[in-house]
């Protein structure tokens, strides 16, 4: 209510009763995101434990999606499990963290799992970055055994549709996923043994973009991308902490493209 009455007030003084009638109206958006009836509300930015039952709500559901895309294809692969205990590695699970984390990855298994109903709880939840980065952990791993097959593919799409992710954004990100995971093999040791930067090839669809692209196209994606994945931004909009650590890691990995995607263009 106070929102209405200020933004009225400070347009009418600002714009005569039109500029009362636009500031009328982002007063009413501003009350609806104070109430928390916004993504993100600011209720969950300003309320530390509000901000931790979002971050809480990431970790949970970010391990059931992924153990129900794993169950997606009729079993769970030896791969997949792999996969969900390399995740665990790499966001540093140990202890109860690490068994809530598998427990949610069962519960996600199971037949009648209410997947759109938890993807929507935790839409709500949450800001559009944060549900990018969601998307982009359950694209790796559909990846886990080195192809995404249609019932896994499906899953995706639904998980998407929850999220009001276009299912254009999807195939891009797979696209963009396959080669930040190639990425990773070769840091491994995986492909292309002593190897440590993605191929150009690999590079450019790291950052989404096609090789005929701009210079001034390829800094804009490269930007974008960091500024998606930056880890204030991300804690800010109820980011599991855990999470955060797998976001730095990937812009590492699109700092390395955009420098083999510069060097060559330099050349």
């Amino acid at each position: 209510m106070m929102g209405k009455v200020l933004g009225f007030a400070i347009g009418f003084w600002a714009g005569g009763w039109l500029g009362g009638l636009v500031g009328l109206y982002f007063g009413f958006l501003f009350d609806r995101r104070a109430a928390g009836k916004g993504p993100l509300n600011l209720r969950a930015r300003l309320n530390p434990q509000a901000q931790a039952e979002a971050q809480q709500l990431f970790f949970d559901v970010t391990f059931e999606v992924m153990g129900h895309i794993a169950k997606a294809d009729g079993q769970v692969s030896q791969a997949e499990i792999h996969i969900a205990n390399l995740l665990m590695d790499r966001m540093q699970l140990h202890g109860e963290k690490r068994q809530r984390a598998q427990q949610a990855f069962s519960k996600g298994k199971v037949a009648d799992y209410p997947l759109e109903q938890r993807v929507i709880e935790f839409r709500r939840s949450s800001h559009g970055q944060s549900r990018k980065l969601f998307l982009e952990i359950q694209l790796q791993s559909a990846f886990a055994d080195g192809a995404v097959h249609d019932a896994e593919r499906q899953v995706l799409y639904r998980v998407a549709k929850s999220l009001h992710i276009p299912q254009l954004i999807v195939d891009q990100l797979l696209k963009m996923v396959e080669a930040s995971m190639h990425f990773q093999q070769q840091q491994a040791g995986g492909v292309a043994p002593g190897s440590n930067e993605p191929t150009l090839e690999g590079a450019y669809a790291m950052l989404g973009i096609e090789s005929s692209a701009t210079d001034k196209e390829v800094k804009t994606a490269y930007r974008k991308l960091m500024s998606e994945h930056h880890p204030d931004k991300l804690a800010s909009q109820g980011v599991a902490e855990e999470a955060i650590k797998l976001a730095t890691e990937q812009t590492q990995q699109i700092q390395q493209a955009y420098s083999k995607i510069k060097k060559q263009r330099e050349k």
